[in-house]
């Protein structure tokens, strides 16, 4: 009979990481590792309905304390069954606050792009700017498109740094240069502030589905999303 062998273990240390990351004594190995069996299977079965490819366990020690901490990252492909009905309510509920505004209407004549990302823009010089990838153009919100790039920006310098207001120099600049275009700068860079955080929220929540971004990091752009939603009122 043929031996099978697999390929995960050959790939570890070149593509792949290991699942689980600690050191601990040769006395307490053993019950370590059954630890960490069990909490892959009960967090498996839990959020069976998420689907759950893969969990990464991180054991480390508090530099302060000398406390044992444990870390779980995990990767599944429905993040708001995790999340709960509560998380999902409030994000219901802040859509419907939105909606309810009058700026959210004021300005929906004109074509968008509708997969704004920076990589499907290209700038000139001046004013010019040509863009790719036209299958989703239609009519909506002029800033839906200033909304996701600003988004966009976000996530790198949160992604990159740890630090979202790294972005805000970048972001203002990107909202005020983008108002230039029109004929009143000052007040369009105030209308287009009071509706950038809906399309800001909404396309961070969209970047938290990808299920190969650390879960941890998914959270966080959850929260940061409930963050911009939560400014329905200005």
């Amino acid at each position: 009979m043929g031996q099978k062998v697999n390929p995960h273990g050959m790939r570890v240390g070149v593509i792949k990481d290991w699942d689980s990351r600690w050191f601990t004594s040769k006395q307490a190995f053993g019950d370590t590792l059954v630890e960490d069996h069990k909490i892959r299977t009960t967090l498996k079965k839990q959020l069976y309905a998420a689907g759950v490819p893969k969990i990464e366990i991180e054991r480390t020690v508090d530099s302060q304390t000398g406390a044992p901490r444990v870390k779980v990252n995990v990767f599944c492909a429905k993040p708001g069954i995790v999340i709960g009905a509560n998380g999902a309510n409030e994000l219901y509920y802040l859509r419907d606050r939105w909606r309810e505004q009058p700026k959210m209407w004021e300005d929906c004549q004109v074509f968008v792009h509708g997969d704004a990302t920076p990589d499907n823009f290209l700038f000139g010089d001046g004013l010019a700017v040509i863009s790719f990838d036209l299958e989703r153009l239609k009519r909506a919100d002029r800033v839906f498109d200033t909304g996701r790039v600003a988004a966009e920006l976000m996530h790198f310098f949160l992604l990159m740094t740890g630090n979202k207001y790294a972005a805000e120099p970048f972001i203002g600049h990107f909202l005020w240069e983008y108002a230039c275009h029109f004929p009143d700068r000052e007040r369009t860079f105030e209308q287009t502030t009071r509706r950038v955080p809906f399309y800001m929220g909404t396309t961070l929540l969209r970047i938290a589905r990808n299920p190969w971004l650390d879960w941890n990091y998914r959270l966080r752009l959850i929260h940061e999303a409930k963050q911009c939603l939560r400014r329905w009122y200005l």
